[in-house]
């Protein structure tokens, strides 16, 4: 039951995510100019398009959810550290959350200033 608190964390890694995919995608196709500053993301776009940007982000993110409740469900089965689940939660997520949402409303400002008139 206690494991449900990783639920909101969650939602908050596919939330911010999803905001910095979707600016990313309408930035790259839609607004000129704007290019990847991620190398890897910029390879990704430009020989699989979108759809390889969805599949990588998709990926990552499953993977970060995979590592961090692995990791929150041993410290529930054998806590030695006095750490404890909620702390990997924080620890796991928030980071990524924080970069995400950051790069979402970065994304959303060029957004605003490469479409004025």
């Amino acid at each position: 039951m206690r494991r449900s608190v990783s639920v909101p964390w969650i939602l908050a890694l596919v939330a911010s995510k999803a905001g910095d995919l979707a600016t990313t995608v309408v930035g790259l196709t839609v607004v000129d100019g704007l290019s990847e500053r991620n190398p890897l993301a910029d390879m990704i776009f430009h020989q699989f398009g979108i759809i390889g940007l969805v599949t990588v982000s998709t990926i990552a993110v499953l993977v970060v959810v995979f590592v961090v409740e692995w990791a929150a469900g041993v410290l529930e089965r054998s806590d030695e550290t006095g750490m404890g689940p909620d702390t990997v939660y924080l620890l796991g997520y928030f980071p990524l959350v924080t970069v995400f949402g950051g790069v979402t409303v970065f994304n959303v400002v060029l957004l605003c200033i490469h479409s004025r008139p």
